[in-house]
């Protein structure tokens, strides 16, 4: 006598998790000692767009060790104090320069007493200073050089210049960014049909699986990457 045994078995789950994970590590102090005794110098744009200033190179500007245009194409949100929860002011970085027409761009043909006055085809950007690793080679020189470090070469194992004063932020209480949300969710869905024969010592079985996994981010700021604090 055969026994046959016919088994159906579907199977269905799905999850959904909405979060703001905090930052895994603080973010970057790009203040710079080095700009605080060099003066705090500021950077003007004019300074190199304007053909008036002889001592001014009259084409693609240059920041100098001491500040950086990393941050460029990217929008810049200004925090007025380490407590506010929302930014005062959010600009893009750069005003990119055309030959031709396009929008949001200054054309280089046109003169403009603030973006282009001496009609050559450069970008508008919002610098910012450097964290003390990305300054050029050029500044470790004379009394910048440290001990057992030659001159013109940037010191070997130089590390990024993280918080060292807590008092700025409280970093241990609030996150940083306290709008940003990280969603992740899954489908799996599985049907088997199994069809024993001869006491179930053979059988077939047909079987179908599919799954799906979403993530969704809106990082307002930060993403997992270390973020900057500029001046």
């Amino acid at each position: 006598m055969s026994t046959k045994t016919t088994t159906f078995r579907v199977n269905f789950e799905a999850g959904r998790t909405n979060a703001n994970r905090p930052l895994i590590s603080l973010p970057y102090n790009s203040v710079p000692t080095a700009w605080y005794a060099a003066g705090r110098p500021g950077y003007d744009w004019r300074f190199y767009d304007d053909p008036v200033n002889a001592s001014g190179p009259h084409g693609t500007a240059t920041e100098g060790f001491l500040h950086s245009n990393s941050i460029s194409l990217g929008p810049t949100y200004v925090f007025n104090n380490p407590t506010d929860r929302q930014a005062s002011i959010g600009f893009m970085s750069t005003t990119a320069g055309t030959t031709a027409n396009a929008a949001n761009a200054v054309k280089s043909q046109v003169f403009h007493p603030i973006a282009n006055r001496n009609l050559l085809n450069d970008s508008i950007r919002f610098v910012h200073t450097q964290n003390i690793w990305d300054f050029a080679a050029g500044y470790w020189t004379a009394a910048n050089v440290p001990r057992g470090q030659l001159p013109g070469f940037q010191p070997a194992g130089i590390k990024a210049q993280g918080f060292t004063d807590f008092s700025a932020f409280d970093f241990k209480n609030r996150l940083i960014d306290e709008t940003s949300r990280q969603a992740e969710s899954f489908h799996a869905f599985n049907v088997r049909l199994e069809q024993g024969f001869w006491q179930n010592h053979a059988g077939i079985e047909l079987a179908y699986d599919t799954q799906r996994n979403d993530r969704r981010s809106r990082n307002s700021f930060f993403s997992i990457n270390n973020g900057r604090v500029q001046g």
